[in-house]
């Protein structure tokens, strides 16, 4: 299972939506584009203040502090930061998914006898 956690900006008072208006309603279709071609892919949407969003990983929380809401949106995948400050398109996405998903395959792995470093 793959999850994807969308940490978006707020709408009100950000001028920067304007730009990002056309993004988000394309993203939103290819979100939806991958969740139908990869079903077990679960999509959590986060915004500034949401009381859930305190649960975000301290990487994501230094990002926002360092940078400001700026940086948002913060795409991130199985705990990795996938994209930031804009919306990616869905072949970003899925590099991103199958990216994350191959390393999650190799570390889930049982090491085979006679190879590895340790042979």
């Amino acid at each position: 299972m793959a999850m994807i956690t969308i940490f978006e900006p707020d709408e009100v008072g950000n001028p920067s939506l304007i730009k990002q208006a056309w993004q988000r309603e394309r993203f939103n279709a290819d979100i939806e584009s991958l969740v139908r071609k990869y079903p077990d892919t679960v999509v959590k949407r986060f915004r500034p203040g949401d009381p859930s969003s305190d649960r975000v990983g301290e990487t994501v929380r230094q990002l926002v502090r360092e940078m400001g809401r700026v940086i948002l949106p913060i795409i991130v995948i199985d705990g990795e930061i996938a994209a930031s400050g804009e919306y990616p398109v869905l072949a970003e996405l899925e590099a991103s998914l199958m990216l994350f998903r191959k390393e999650a395959d190799r570390t889930l792995l049982p090491k085979q006898a006679g190879t590895g470093p340790d042979n």
